[in-house]
């Protein structure tokens, strides 16, 4: 009798274990599943220009990132020679992206068309000064360099 219990017990054991080792997930769904996890619209790491410490939190890289980019925007532009006898108050948003190979690109710029009109190389101007940007390191995703894009104000005003 007792072998009898302990054989069934065996038998028991024995197809519990395969039905656990059967539960094992294939690298497809492992994937699915890790990527339902991750926040598509955060990086780990932001750009970082040379200047930013890459061992601040994340909130002092994108301020060290946004303020070194809008720093070199405005001192690019106040060399220009922009003349105006109307008065302009306008907010441009200048639409970056930045490639996990470090390359700035400008993808749109919108503003008001007044202030196009009155400064119309206002444009070319915003690209040749990202294009005069220093290098960034690019944004880090789980360790992983990856694309990002930004939308940075940049406020025209005249007197």
């Amino acid at each position: 009798m007792k072998l009898g219990i302990f054989l069934f017990f065996l038998v028991v054991l024995a197809s519990s274990c395969d039905s656990v080792l059967n539960q094992k997930k294939t690298s497809q769904e492992f994937l699915e599943d890790e990527l339902k996890t991750i926040n598509w619209n955060e990086v780990g790491t932001y750009p970082l220009f040379p200047d930013c410490d890459e061992s601040e939190t994340k909130i002092n890289q994108q301020r060290c990132f946004e303020t070194t980019l809008h720093n070199h925007l405005k001192k690019y532009i106040q060399t220009q020679e922009l003349v105006s006898s109307v008065l302009i108050d306008d907010t441009l948003l200048i639409h970056l992206s930045i490639s996990k190979d470090s390359e700035f690109f400008i993808t749109e710029i919108t503003g008001d068309s007044l202030t196009f009109d009155t400064f119309p190389e206002l444009q070319n101007q915003l690209y040749e000064s990202i294009s005069s940007l220093p290098k960034v390191g690019p944004a880090l995703k789980r360790s992983v360099p990856v694309n990002t894009a930004f939308v940075l104000p940049l406020v025209i005003k005249t007197e």
